[in-house]
């Protein structure tokens, strides 16, 4: 059996030995400066995108509340015109007011003195029309005690005319004629003054006629009082020969012979 060749053993193991060696050292070997700057350098980039990203969340935080700010002067800017123009209006207002109690005050003056010159039927008139044109016065209540006791002495004016008219026959007639143009009269008042006469008389008296019948009746609207209604009525008046023969008031109404 053959020894084992020394030089050949040597010649396997000194190569794997140096192989081994290489390998620790490669394990070893420190890291290059240019790949820790690489390392550091993306970390700084990292965190540089990171303290942007806070910024900008930052920014507009900031924005939101400027915007708000903003908004809220607006408001108050838009708050603040409308209290200068209510205090306008106001003031406005009171001047008309007391423009109006000044104004008010003077018309009544006037309506006032027509009273005092005895022309009640006049300041009645004028009180009522006071009354619309300034509902809201102090002096309204004033306007409407003056129209109640101006009423009471119309009325007792007109009885008193009344009376002195029945009293004289002139004036009496003057009465009757008066309310038959303005068709407040019965047919008790109107036969006197109807009869015997002529187409032309009559209708000087009552006017022109509303209706002709074929008859020759003539007919005047609203002329008369029906005693049964107590409303203005037609009458109807007919003659014969020319002259008024009879009347009546209304279609229905019952034939008078003056």
């Amino acid at each position: 059996m053959k020894s084992p060749n020394p030089w050949l053993a040597l010649s396997v193991a000194v190569p794997a030995m140096l192989l081994m060696s290489c390998s620790e050292v490669k394990r070893q070997e420190p890291v290059a400066p240019e790949k820790q700057s690489l390392d550091n350098l993306e970390k700084i980039r990292a965190d540089l995108v990171a303290v942007r990203r806070a910024l900008e969340a930052e920014t507009d935080k900031v924005e939101m509340v400027k915007s708000a700010s903003d908004s809220a002067q607006r408001t108050l800017a838009e708050k603040d015109q409308q209290l200068a123009a209510k205090e306008t209006l106001i003031k406005d207002l009171q001047g008309e007011l007391d423009r109006l109690k000044k104004q008010d005050a003077i018309v009544f003056a006037e309506i006032s003195a027509i009273q005092q010159q005895g022309l009640p039927g006049s300041a009645v008139s004028r009180y009522e029309k006071f009354i619309d044109d300034y509902p809201k016065s102090p002096l309204v209540v004033h306007a409407r005690a003056a129209i109640e006791n101006l009423t009471g002495e119309i009325q007792r004016q007109d009885e008193t005319r009344r009376a002195t008219r029945l009293e004289n026959p002139i004036l009496r007639k003057t009465d009757v004629m008066s309310r038959i143009r303005e068709g407040n009269v019965t047919s008790e008042e109107l036969a006197p003054q109807l009869r015997r006469r002529s187409i032309s008389e009559v209708t000087a008296l009552l006017g022109s006629p509303s209706q002709t019948f074929r008859d020759g009746s003539l007919g005047f609207a609203d002329k008369a009082i029906d005693s049964y209604t107590g409303e203005r009525s037609m009458l109807i008046v007919e003659f014969t020969s020319g002259r008024v023969s009879s009347f009546r008031v209304g279609y229905t109404g019952q034939r008078v012979v003056p």
